[in-house]
C-alpha cells in the first residue's frame, strides 16, 4: 500500500510505499518525514483507523500537532489531499510494473 502525505502550504508530496498501514508504522513514517521537514501545526486525516486510534492520537499530542479529521463520507473536505491522491495513482498506473 502507499501513503500520500501533502504538505498543504508547500505542496510538497510525499509518496511511500508501506508494507503496514498500522497507527506504529504510520507514526514511524512521521516521525522521518518529520525530521527532514520539521513538525507541522495541524495533520489532516481521514478517518482511517490508523488516524483514530489513542496510539496516533497520543503521539501528535505528545509532538503538540493539531489533529483534525476529514468529515466522514465526504472526502472532499480534504480536497487538496484527495486531487493529490489521484493524480498520483493515475501516473503509478500509467507507470506499469516495473517502470
Amino acid at each position: 500500500a502507499c501513503k500520500i502525505y501533502v504538505d498543504a502550504y508547500s505542496k510538497w508530496l510525499e509518496v511511500i510505499h508501506m508494507k503496514s498501514t498500522t497507527s506504529e508504522a504510520t507514526i514511524k513514517e512521521l516521525r522521518r518525514i518529520f525530521a527532514t521537514h520539521g513538525l507541522p501545526d495541524t495533520v489532516v486525516s481521514d478517518n482511517g483507523p490508523q488516524f483514530t486510534s489513542r496510539t496516533f492520537e497520543i503521539f501528535l499530542a505528545e509532538q503538540g500537532i493539531r489533529h483534525a479529521l476529514s468529515a466522514p463520507a465526504h472526502p472532499a473536505t480534504n480536497g487538496q489531499a484527495e486531487i493529490m491522491v489521484k493524480l498520483t495513482k493515475g501516473t503509478l498506473q500509467r507507470m506499469g510494473p516495473g517502470d
